[in-house]
């Protein structure tokens, strides 16, 4: 069956195996296990297993290599998990009865038969709710807030509730609503940093609501509430999942029966409300390769979310009637046109010796447009300040902080650390994948 908790098919539990299928190859592999619930890891070819203990206490966490089809490291956690997801590509987070936890992996490139422990976030507290269903775990990339999402039910109506934990201040507020996220993106202008939000969407009948709130900030705090209206017969519908598009500056909402809603965060604006055909969803995850959406349905379809710029800035302007919206997404979509305003903007903040503001406007830049040679040989070029790290330092520690480094990026900076002997720091980049490996780079590793 298909669940909230876990997509899976049970025939016989006498004989059940692990299948994994590679959507791109379509490629299938089998194991057999017992196993209760499994995740595959993000990018690397380990899948993840637990099952209840036999006290019905604990939890038994088991990960393998699939390849190898061999036991790659094991732990219990002191209690019954009922949800869990990655956090990053090293670590694991679950919500148990008693408490949130973090399984945290240093080192991917040997099997950890020790060392693998369980780390405890934070006690829940009891459970006021009732029978409830924990839907998702979600950690912020500041690592000081998580959530946890539950739903209940009461008179007859299926409610959600948001449990947001601020980590640096050990303090717990229940949110009404149904789906949540944090993300990263400059929404004030006051400051050229990115702001850390805090995303929720709460619905009453055949009315929502989105609100969207600056985390940590101590003044100028930003804030916005958007209304969200359903279509009539939607009284039972809720939203399943939040998503924010920090690139483009857009917010997705998908509810359980298939209703897509596309909002503005700085404008407030609808962009998209659209049905995706008749169909209940389950479950919802960011395809990394695309930027969009992966969405399972009850009935076992599988389906994708794609933002395509050039005809979403086309509908804005001509179907929404809203010409500096779509000319503001063409500008961050890197459509034809827009490329000279970011080289020209980036060679101005270098040329005022701002090189962290324009290691961060290259990082967010569309389509990598300004990731390249040339922007590497400026900033190698660029005089280094009186006291701090050289530009070039400061570009490629702001790119780590933000994703993955391409693989002129991390020839550049894996020669760089290479010449000052310290290969352990380019070890645990490779282990973190923060680097893009290629046969270059083992040529410039290899003794």
């Amino acid at each position: 069956g298909i669940s909230y908790e876990r997509c899976l098919m049970v025939v016989d539990l006498s004989s059940c195996q692990l299948v994994k299928i590679n959507l791109l190859n379509q490629k299938v592999e089998r194991m057999k296990n017992m196993a209760e619930c499994v995740i595959p890891h993000p990018t690397r070819d380990l899948t993840v297993l637990r099952a209840a203990a036999t006290d019905g206490q604990k939890t038994i966490i088991n990960c393998y290599n699939m390849t190898k089809k061999k036991k790659f490291w094991n732990c219990t956690v002191n209690d019954m998990i009922k949800h869990w997801g990655w956090v990053d590509k090293m670590t694991l987070g679950l919500v148990g009865n008693k408490g949130v936890w973090h399984i945290g992996m240093k080192n991917l490139s040997k099997p950890l038969d020790a060392g693998v422990q369980p780390q405890l976030i934070y006690q829940r507290g009891p459970n006021n709710l009732g029978q409830s269903q924990v839907i998702s775990y979600a950690y912020a990339p500041s690592e000081t807030f998580c959530t946890v999402v539950e739903l209940y039910k009461k008179d007859n109506q299926v409610q959600g509730q948001i449990q947001l934990r601020s980590l640096k201040m050990n303090k717990t507020q229940m949110v009404p609503g149904f789906a949540c996220t944090f993300a990263k993106m400059r929404v004030r202008k006051d400051i050229p940093d990115d702001s850390m939000l805090f995303m929720y969407v709460e619905k009453t009948g055949v009315q929502g609501k989105l609100t969207i709130s600056e985390l940590d900030a101590t003044s100028n705090k930003f804030k916005t509430q958007i209304p969200m209206a359903y279509p009539s017969g939607s009284e039972n519908d809720f939203p399943i999942h939040v998503y924010c598009h920090a690139k483009l500056g857009l917010v997705f909402i998908l509810t359980k029966m298939g209703l897509l809603f596309v909002v503005d965060v700085l404008s407030g604006a609808l962009v998209i409300r659209s049905k995706l055909g008749d169909l209940q969803l389950m479950t919802v995850a960011k395809n990394n390769l695309t930027d969009g959406l992966i969405l399972v349905s009850r009935q076992g379809n599988v389906m994708t979310v794609d933002v395509d710029e050039e005809p979403l800035v086309n509908y804005v302007r001509d179907s929404k009637q809203l010409p500096d919206l779509a000319k503001k997404l063409s500008i961050k979509g890197g459509l034809p046109g827009s490329e000279q305003i970011y080289v020209n903007k980036f060679s101005g903040l270098v040329s005022q010796g701002l090189y962290k503001e324009a290691a961060k406007l290259a990082a967010r830049s569309p389509k990598d447009i300004l990731r390249n040679k040339n922007t590497i040989n400026s900033l190698k070029n660029a005089p280094k300040p009186g006291n701090g790290p050289h530009p070039i330092l400061q570009y490629f520690f702001v790119l780590l902080e933000t994703g993955k480094l391409t693989e002129v990026e991390t020839l550049e900076l894996c020669q760089l650390v290479l010449n000052q002997n310290r290969k352990q720091m380019v070890q645990n980049w490779i282990d973190q994948d923060k680097v893009t490996v290629n046969e270059a780079l083992g040529d410039l590793l290899s003794p």
